[in-house]
């Protein structure tokens, strides 16, 4: 399989967000363990391939009902086809309907042979769900089925991230990042993982190797983000500080600027850390640690104030 472009991997990102590698895998399975035409279904393969393509192109940009109608005709006119039959799960992934998919995914994980990518995203979708145990069982599943199967081994560490099993996670990831070095959504989790434990430098390692798979002008805000904070944490103030203004152009939230407040309170720009502050609170009005900072601002201006007025007043005399 070629190694995907920068530019390739940036798109993923932008597309599906944080399951952005597991998503992507789904249009590979074609090649894979999922193909059209696996089982018997010959009169109406051609027809079911040329709905489910376009079902795929719609869910690929955003046309869910469309999509979801197109994959719909597609399993029906070929029901033991497993890969349209994922990707209609998918689509009703998308539209909400979470027992739908569910029911659609575990049919085209038990139609496909037990494919282990399809195992992971299923586990993926019940994670997501809060069923850790499950998730767990065909993260499990899938490595027993093949142990170089890079997400399974990613979705193994977001259970134990998600059940606060840091040094499990961490291992998890590496293991997943020794079999698949570009994988951002590992590499995301990993770095946040590494800044969460005040290990910066690890995380800005991550986060410095992870750069290096985007075009410098389409480098995402949570990537930004992530540096802003290793490097706030390791004292590189001026980094961090230009990191975040990146972040913030580039379209990120509250925390962009709730950390960038912070950073400038640092370095002493009480103006700049107010303006910032408040983009925090425009962003999330129920941002407590925004308001904090605006109160201690207002408590250092006052504090000014009051010494200037003591200052003058003694001069007079």
């Amino acid at each position: 399989m070629p190694v995907p472009s920068k530019t390739a991997l940036a798109a993923r990102v932008r597309l599906f967000g944080r399951e952005g590698m597991i998503c992507a895998l789904l249009a590979l399975l074609p090649a894979g363990c999922c193909s059209f035409g696996k089982t018997a279904c010959d009169s109406e393969v051609v027809a079911s391939r040329q709905l489910a393509y376009r079902g795929i192109d719609a869910l690929q940009h955003g046309r869910n009902e469309q999509a979801a109608d197109l994959l719909k005709q597609a399993v029906a006119g070929c029901p033991s086809d497993s890969q349209a039959r994922a990707h209609y799960a998918e689509a009703l992934w998308q539209q909400g309907n979470i027992e739908g998919s569910l029911a659609e995914m575990r049919k085209a994980y038990d139609l496909s042979g037990r494919c282990p990518l399809l195992a992971v995203r299923l586990g993926e979708m019940h994670r997501q769900q809060n069923n850790l145990a499950e998730a767990l069982r065909l993260a499990d599943e899938a490595i027993a089925t093949n142990r170089q199967t890079a997400p399974a081994w990613a979705l193994r560490g977001h259970v134990a991230a998600q059940r606060r099993q840091i040094e499990d996670a961490i291992s998890h990831y590496h293991r997943a990042l020794t079999l698949e070095p570009r994988f951002p959504e590992v590499q995301f989790a990993l770095a946040e993982l590494y800044n969460e434990c005040d290990r910066p430098q690890r995380a800005l390692s991550t986060l410095l190797a992870l750069a290096d798979q985007f075009p410098p002008d389409e480098q995402p805000p949570r990537l930004l983000l992530g540096q802003g904070i290793a490097y706030r944490r390791l004292g590189r103030y001026r980094d961090a500080e230009e990191r975040l203004v990146m972040a913030a152009h580039r379209g990120g939230g509250g925390t962009v600027y709730l950390q960038l407040a912070e950073v400038r309170m640092t370095l002493g720009d009480t103006a700049g850390a107010d303006l910032a502050a408040r983009e925090a609170l425009a962003h999330d009005p129920a941002c407590t640690p925004a308001r904090d900072l605006l109160a201690r601002l207002d408590r250092q201006l006052e504090g000014t104030s009051a010494s200037t007025a003591a200052l003058t007043t003694r001069g007079q005399r």
